[in-house]
Protein backbone atom coordinates (compact mmCIF):
# COMPACT_ATOMS: atom_id res chain seq x y z
CA UNK A 1 0.00 0.00 0.00
CA UNK A 2 1.63 3.84 -1.06
CA UNK A 3 1.10 5.51 1.91
CA UNK A 4 2.63 9.15 0.17
CA UNK A 5 0.65 12.14 -0.45
CA UNK A 6 -1.01 12.51 -3.88
CA UNK A 7 -0.38 15.64 -5.91
CA UNK A 8 -3.94 17.41 -4.42
CA UNK A 9 -2.13 17.03 -1.47
CA UNK A 10 1.00 17.81 -1.88
CA UNK A 11 -0.53 20.69 -3.61
CA UNK A 12 -2.80 22.01 -0.47
CA UNK A 13 0.62 21.34 1.81
CA UNK A 14 2.27 23.95 -0.51
CA UNK A 15 -0.35 26.77 -0.36
CA UNK A 16 -0.26 26.63 2.76
CA UNK A 17 3.28 27.03 3.70
CA UNK A 18 3.15 29.79 0.77
CA UNK A 19 -0.06 31.44 3.06
CA UNK A 20 2.24 31.32 6.17
CA UNK A 21 5.21 33.08 4.72
CA UNK A 22 3.35 35.47 3.30
CA UNK A 23 0.92 36.69 5.90
CA UNK A 24 3.05 35.67 9.13
CA UNK A 25 4.78 38.22 10.72
CA UNK A 26 8.51 38.07 10.06
CA UNK A 27 8.85 38.63 13.99
CA UNK A 28 6.30 36.14 15.12
CA UNK A 29 7.14 33.77 17.42
CA UNK A 30 6.05 30.14 16.71
CA UNK A 31 6.59 28.89 20.12
CA UNK A 32 4.35 31.96 21.26
CA UNK A 33 1.04 30.99 19.05
CA UNK A 34 1.38 27.13 19.75
CA UNK A 35 1.95 27.46 23.80
CA UNK A 36 -1.04 30.11 23.48
CA UNK A 37 0.50 33.07 24.49
CA UNK A 38 0.08 35.22 21.31
CA UNK A 39 -2.86 37.64 22.33
CA UNK A 40 -3.47 39.50 19.54
CA UNK A 41 -7.39 39.23 19.17
CA UNK A 42 -7.80 41.32 16.16
CA UNK A 43 -4.61 39.94 14.30
CA UNK A 44 -5.96 36.67 14.96
CA UNK A 45 -9.59 37.48 13.74
CA UNK A 46 -7.73 38.92 10.45
CA UNK A 47 -5.96 35.89 9.56
CA UNK A 48 -9.57 33.74 10.23
CA UNK A 49 -10.90 35.33 8.17
CA UNK A 50 -8.18 35.04 5.39
CA UNK A 51 -8.56 31.22 6.28
CA UNK A 52 -11.82 31.60 5.61
CA UNK A 53 -11.91 33.60 2.84
CA UNK A 54 -9.59 31.11 1.17
CA UNK A 55 -11.93 28.11 1.98
CA UNK A 56 -9.79 26.54 4.65
CA UNK A 57 -11.48 27.12 7.81
CA UNK A 58 -14.77 25.04 7.22
CA UNK A 59 -13.64 22.97 4.51
CA UNK A 60 -14.76 19.85 5.29
CA UNK A 61 -18.38 21.25 5.84
CA UNK A 62 -20.88 20.57 2.72
CA UNK A 63 -20.13 23.15 -0.43
CA UNK A 64 -24.29 23.92 0.67
CA UNK A 65 -23.34 25.05 3.84
CA UNK A 66 -20.22 27.20 3.31
CA UNK A 67 -16.98 24.59 3.21
CA UNK A 68 -15.13 22.51 0.12
CA UNK A 69 -16.91 19.51 0.88
CA UNK A 70 -13.06 18.38 1.35
CA UNK A 71 -11.66 14.31 2.68
CA UNK A 72 -10.94 13.86 6.04
CA UNK A 73 -6.70 13.49 4.53
CA UNK A 74 -7.42 17.24 3.08
CA UNK A 75 -9.03 18.01 6.52
CA UNK A 76 -5.97 16.63 8.31
CA UNK A 77 -3.14 17.99 6.54
CA UNK A 78 -4.57 21.82 6.52
CA UNK A 79 -4.99 20.92 10.81
CA UNK A 80 -1.17 19.52 10.98
CA UNK A 81 -0.05 22.45 8.45
CA UNK A 82 -1.66 25.62 10.76
CA UNK A 83 -0.13 23.41 13.56
CA UNK A 84 3.32 23.81 11.96
CA UNK A 85 3.52 26.77 10.87
CA UNK A 86 1.77 28.41 13.84
CA UNK A 87 -0.74 30.07 11.92
CA UNK A 88 -3.09 32.43 14.22
CA UNK A 89 -6.60 32.47 14.49
CA UNK A 90 -7.28 28.80 12.78
CA UNK A 91 -8.07 27.57 16.28
CA UNK A 92 -10.21 30.59 17.56
CA UNK A 93 -13.75 29.13 16.19
CA UNK A 94 -12.90 25.32 16.60
CA UNK A 95 -16.35 24.83 19.02
CA UNK A 96 -18.35 26.48 16.20
CA UNK A 97 -16.49 24.58 13.54
CA UNK A 98 -16.26 21.20 14.93
CA UNK A 99 -19.07 20.89 17.29
CA UNK A 100 -22.04 23.54 16.56
CA UNK A 101 -22.02 23.65 12.84
CA UNK A 102 -22.33 20.01 12.32
CA UNK A 103 -24.78 19.35 14.76
CA UNK A 104 -26.89 22.37 13.08
CA UNK A 105 -26.62 20.99 9.90
CA UNK A 106 -27.79 17.78 10.81
CA UNK A 107 -30.34 18.72 13.61
CA UNK A 108 -30.83 22.30 13.26
CA UNK A 109 -33.67 24.02 11.72
CA UNK A 110 -33.16 25.62 7.99
CA UNK A 111 -33.31 29.29 10.16
CA UNK A 112 -30.66 28.18 12.77
CA UNK A 113 -28.75 26.94 9.70
CA UNK A 114 -29.37 29.93 7.91
CA UNK A 115 -28.55 32.17 10.49
CA UNK A 116 -25.51 30.89 12.03
CA UNK A 117 -23.40 28.80 9.97
CA UNK A 118 -22.49 31.39 7.70
CA UNK A 119 -21.03 33.52 10.56
CA UNK A 120 -19.13 30.51 11.71
CA UNK A 121 -17.53 30.16 8.35
CA UNK A 122 -16.85 33.72 8.04
CA UNK A 123 -14.15 33.60 10.34
CA UNK A 124 -15.27 36.62 12.11
CA UNK A 125 -15.97 37.30 15.44
CA UNK A 126 -19.70 36.77 14.94
CA UNK A 127 -19.09 32.95 14.32
CA UNK A 128 -16.74 31.77 17.49
CA UNK A 129 -18.21 29.95 19.68
CA UNK A 130 -17.83 28.86 23.34
CA UNK A 131 -19.80 26.25 24.74
CA UNK A 132 -19.82 25.23 28.77
CA UNK A 133 -21.45 22.98 31.09
CA UNK A 134 -21.77 22.59 34.37
CA UNK A 135 -23.92 21.50 37.07
CA UNK A 136 -23.61 20.90 41.03
CA UNK A 137 -22.04 18.03 42.07
CA UNK A 138 -20.66 17.03 38.20
CA UNK A 139 -18.94 20.58 37.52
CA UNK A 140 -18.48 19.33 33.58
CA UNK A 141 -18.08 15.57 34.24
CA UNK A 142 -20.89 14.30 31.63
CA UNK A 143 -20.40 11.05 33.57
CA UNK A 144 -22.02 12.57 36.48
CA UNK A 145 -24.59 14.90 35.39
CA UNK A 146 -27.99 14.15 36.39
CA UNK A 147 -29.70 17.07 34.60
CA UNK A 148 -32.39 14.92 31.77
CA UNK A 149 -34.27 16.62 29.24
CA UNK A 150 -37.92 16.61 30.16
Amino acid sequence: MDFRLGEKELALKEEIRKFAEAELPPDLVRSTVIDGEFRDFEFEISMSRKLAQRGWLVMSWPEKYGGCGASLLEQTIYEMEIAYWGIPGAWMGISGIQWVGPCLMLFGTEEQREKYLPLIASGGKDGIWCTGYSEPNAGSDFANIRTRAV
